[in-house]
């Protein structure tokens, strides 16, 4: 894993090790994707190996997370990785009528109040950022008493791609008033000779 931003020695040290944990969960998950195709018996070799063309489904060449996965189960693993770290909970806090929040974290084991809380979401084109707005929205609610609010933009492309796409990371966060806190990528198994990176990119929403 390659860290791309954490702060610059600014950041809090209890959230950047959540946010590692969070990436590091989320590669591992990758190597086990991608090994249960490895895995897989011969006779089934040939499905998996298929296009999304010659299949007319899904990106089978995408062995890893870059495969299309529901966020819900991307945020599974990252919370799995959080409960031996932090008091997190799960799609229970509401941000009132805008529905549960991803995932927040107390202050301490005995505490109710929140103090930071996350919305994931798919990113890379036009409509995960539409998406990213609606998530930033949803932060603001004044239902949302979190002492800090983050989207974690999950997205891949290829390596020799990532500065590009980094710039429009970048320009987004001037656009819609967020700010990065933290930044990793791992490289995941896509089709092709061409190396691909999944990123992990969590921008702090500033208050309504």
């Amino acid at each position: 894993m390659d860290i791309r931003f954490d702060g610059r020695g600014e950041e809090d040290p209890d959230l950047l090790r959540i946010l590692r944990a969070a990436a590091a969960a989320l590669e591992d998950e990758d190597a086990r994707l991608r090994a249960a195709f490895i895995n897989a018996p011969p006779e089934l070799q040939s499905f998996y190996g298929r296009t999304p063309l010659e299949r007319g489904g899904p990106h089978a060449t995408n062995r890893g997370l870059a495969y299309p996965l529901f966020e819900s189960t991307l945020v599974y693993t990252i919370f799995r990785a959080w409960i031996p770290l932090v008091p997190v909970i799960w799609d229970y806090d509401r941000a009132g009528t805008r529905g549960p929040i991803d995932l927040t974290v107390r202050h301490d084991a005995e505490s109710k109040k929140t103090k930071w809380a996350f919305e994931a979401k798919w990113w890379g084109n036009s409509a995960g950022t539409r998406a990213m707005v609606t998530d930033t929205r949803k932060l603001q609610d004044p239902c949302v008493t979190a002492d800090r609010r983050f989207l974690i933009g999950l997205w891949w492309c290829r390596a020799d791609k990532y500065g590009a796409w980094d710039d429009k990371v970048i320009l987004a966060g001037k656009n819609f008033g967020w700010s990065r806190v933290f930044a990793a990528t791992f490289p995941t198994a896509i089709g092709g000779d061409a190396e691909h990176l999944f990123v992990v990119d969590v921008l702090e929403v500033p208050p309504r």
